[in-house]
Formats: C-alpha cells, structure tokens, sequence
C-alpha cells in the first residue's frame, strides 16, 4: 500500500474521534486527491516513457540537429519521471559519446579558446623579437666585416615584433594566413642567422628551440609545414656554403671544428651571443610551455568538472557511484 493512502487509513480508523476525519466528506475528499496524484503520476509516466523513445529514435541519428533534440527529450523525460532510468541511459549515452561532427557553436567556442590561449604565446614573443633586434644591433656596433646579415635580421625581428605587437593592441583576429605570414618570417630570421654566424654555430640551438614551439602552438596544427619550414632553415644555408655560394663558417682542423661566421664576429662576441641565445631560447620556451600547460590544467579541470556535473544530473535515485 502506497505511504500516503496508509496514512489515510490510519487516520480513517483512528480510536479517537478527534484523530478522525471530521466528516466523511473531507475523508472522501482525501482519498479523491491522492486518487488524483496517483493518476497524475501515471500520467507523468507515460510521458516520460514517450519522451524516453523520442530521445532514443533521435539519437539514432547521425545528424547534430537530431543529437540536440535527442537530448532535450531525454531531460524532458528525466524532469517528468526522475526514476526512468531508460532516459538516465539515452542522456548518458548521448552525454559520453562523441559526435561524428562538431556543432558550429562548439567549432567557435574551440577557436576562441585557442585564441585566448595564444596570446600569452604572442606577448611573450613580442618581447623575444625585440630582445633579438637589441642583440643585432649590439653585434653591429662591436665590429663586423659584413652588415647585412645583421641589417636583414634587424629589419624581419623588427617587421614581426610589430605585427605581433599590432594584433595584441588591436585584438586581432590571428587567421590561418596571419599565422602562416608570421610563421615564415620566424623562418626567415633562422635562415638569415644561418647565412651569417653559420647552420653549425648559433642556428642549431635556435632551431630546437623554435620547431617545438611551433609544432605546439595551438592556434594552427601544421606539423609538416613547420618541420620542412625549420629543415629548409638549416639545409639553405648549408647548401650555399658547400655549393660555395657564400665563404664557409667552419673549418675541420683534426679533431677540431673553427668556426668563422660570415659577418666577421670577434671570437668575444662569438661567445657573448651564444651565451644570449640559449638564455633567449630558454626564456621564449618558458613561456610559451608555461602558457600551454596553464591551458592544458584548465582545459582538464573544466572537462572532469562537467563530466562530474553530469554524472550528478543523471545519477539514478539511490545510486552512491
């Protein structure tokens, strides 16, 4: 016997009058309205089931429109009926498996998400490249015998500081194109110091440095672009000094290896430069894999909070797992 007409029973067979219905018509009255509870109930029911096969002949369906609407009967079906747990199995499906597309406003949130993330990235550049400008323009002032390797590294540092610089101020939009655009003025500048200091002195720290950066930044995934932009890089430079386009920047004296950069550095410049390019790199690395494991945390911390407000919204009745 359900609780509430037990406690009508009770009440009707009461020993004290005063525990008694006063008149048989509030008893009747009593028993109309947990009659009708008990029939919106049922009513409820049959709603929840009907919701719970909409929900499950929808899901059935490829499309995200479909998927949606899926989900919007099952909570239908949960919010008549908590304990249908036919409709805890569709949401919880649908909740789980992944979509063989992603809605558009999922594709957009992703895309603002990676925007955000890559302008910690963008900052952190900014001030690399005009590190990088200061370091040129230090090396010329201390004595060269050839300038332009260091005017070409001065001008690309400078036109990449300021175009990042621009889409920080300005709130750009970072494109694929504008990406790629600045990508290769990055590989511009690795194949000028190639040229210049040498592929064998200061280009092979800079390189290892700069593939992962690239390979990682979560603006655009183009691995083979930036690992053939990075070896073309090194192999350019290489090529034109065995091809005796431009001198030689190394010599092999026995076991020893001299080198003799193109732009004519003084052996303690030589030194001083490549002391401030591994500190540069270990620096620009820093931020940029601080910056992406900050975004990672975040990214999994968001993922196990929702899984686990999920679980809440379709636990079963009872159920502690």
């Amino acid at each position: 016997m359900p609780p509430e007409l037990d406690a009508i029973v009770v009440r009707a067979t009461a020993s004290s009058r005063d525990d008694r219905h006063a008149t048989a018509r509030a008893l009747a009255d009593e028993v109309q309205r947990f009659l009708d509870g008990d029939r919106d109930l049922e009513r409820r029911r049959t709603l929840s089931t009907q919701h719970t096969e909409a929900a499950r002949e929808l899901a059935l369906k490829a499309d995200i429109a479909s998927r949606a609407e899926a989900m919007r009967e099952a909570g239908s079906a949960i919010a008549l009926d908590a304990g249908n747990r036919d409709a805890h199995a569709v949401l919880m499906q649908l909740l789980l498996e992944r979509p063989s597309e992603l809605p558009d406003e999922v594709k957009k949130k992703i895309d603002d998400d990676r925007q955000r993330a890559f302008q910690p990235v963008v900052r952190g550049m900014i001030a690399v490249y005009a590190v990088a400008v200061a370091l040129a323009v230090f090396v010329w002032v201390n004595g060269v015998t050839t300038v332009w390797p260091l005017v070409a590294l001065i001008v690309e540092n400078s036109v990449l500081s300021l175009l990042l610089g621009f889409a920080v101020l300005r709130r750009w939009y970072i494109s694929r194109l504008l990406y790629i655009v600045g990508s290769m003025i990055h590989v511009a500048i690795l194949a000028t110091v190639g040229v210049g200091v040498g592929p064998l002195l200061l280009l092979p720290v800079l390189l290892f440095g700069s593939l992962p950066i690239m390979m990682s930044a979560p603006i655009l995934r183009i691995p083979r672009i930036a690992f053939v932009a990075h070896l073309l890089a090194f192999g350019i430079p290489l090529a034109l000094e065995w091809l005796h386009v431009v001198p030689s920047t190394y010599q092999l004296a026995g076991n020893a290896i001299i080198f003799e950069p193109t732009i004519g550095l003084p052996a303690g410049t030589i030194v001083f430069c490549v002391i401030a390019i591994v500190i540069l790199q270990l620096v620009g690395l820093s931020i940029v894999i601080d910056g992406q494991r900050r975004e990672q945390d975040r990214a999994q911390e968001t993922v196990q909070l929702q899984s686990w407000q999920f679980a809440q919204l379709v636990r079963r009745s009872g159920s502690t797992s």
